[in-house]
């Protein structure tokens, strides 16, 4: 996966340095004419073609926005992966000032269709930290575990056990009689081949968890200060959520950087 990120990340600086080739320096006046600021005096700049420093590059079919901002480049998309919306986020300093990048900064807006409706606010979800993740992933695991290894300690095997034999009675005054006898029962004992199988069930499930444990906590994007010509890359989590519109925020050097996600409308 690091080797993937760095080819990302090779990717995304030559597309870069071929679009400054290609068009000259960055204009800063223009660039900062794509910054808009709310009501509250946050700053932030919406993904959108005809914006200035906005671009984009597809890799391995994944399309990634690039912002080409004053002094660093940054890009990013989001996939759904099952059980979290995961942000993919590279950033690049072009710059001679460090850049102390927070990912616990991001967030993600979230309009419902009933939110579209009435013209109500979004619901804002900031990240989840990966060791949160990684957590609910285990105790997961192991509630899963205790009930396999329940159910194989339960697990029974009846056998059917026949006894026969010859008998001889005899009575006080010395007369006797000869006879046979046919016994069957039927004899409850644990079923060892299901406790194994619940044992080699819990071992695969345990191994799993650790495997996609290991690749959220690996992947994760941690808070980094980024000096010149250094880069960093990584995910961003954030809890899975349905949509008729979804903003992705990334904040850097107090500005936030955002892609408009907009669900197709049904037919």
């Amino acid at each position: 996966m690091k080797f993937y990120i760095s080819i990302i990340l090779i990717s995304i600086c030559a597309f870069a340095a071929s679009a400054q080739l290609q068009n000259g320096a960055p204009n800063t006046a223009e660039v900062k004419t794509d910054v808009a600021t709310t009501e509250k005096g946050n700053s932030f700049v919406l993904w959108k073609p005809e914006c200035k420093m906005c671009d984009y590059v597809t890799t391995d079919g994944m399309m990634y926005r690039i912002f080409n901002a004053d002094g660093f480049t940054l890009a990013f998309q989001m996939e759904n992966d099952g059980d979290y919306y995961v942000a993919n986020v590279y950033l690049v300093n072009n710059s001679e000032q460090r850049i102390d990048f927070d990912p616990t900064q991001s967030s993600m807006a979230i309009w419902t269709e009933s939110d579209l409706k009435k013209n109500t606010n979004p619901t804002i979800y900031f990240a989840i930290p990966a060791e949160k993740i990684a957590a609910k992933m285990e105790r997961r695991a192991a509630w899963g575990n205790f009930f396999t290894a329940l159910s194989g300690a339960m697990a029974t095997r009846e056998t059917d056990v026949r006894t026969t034999g010859k008998v001889r009675v005899t009575d006080n005054s010395g007369n006797s009689a000869n006879g046979t006898y046919n016994s069957t029962a039927t004899v409850t004992t644990s079923d060892t081949e299901a406790q194994r199988r619940a044992d080699n069930k819990i071992a695969a499930n345990n191994e799993r968890t650790t495997a996609i444990t290991r690749m959220y906590l690996n992947n994760n994007l941690k808070a980094n200060t980024i000096f010149q010509n250094q880069k960093i890359g990584g995910n961003i989590y954030f809890p899975k959520k349905k949509f008729a519109e979804l903003m992705l925020g990334i904040k850097v050097k107090n500005i936030t950087y955002i892609i408009l996600y907009v669900q197709p409308k049904k037919k």
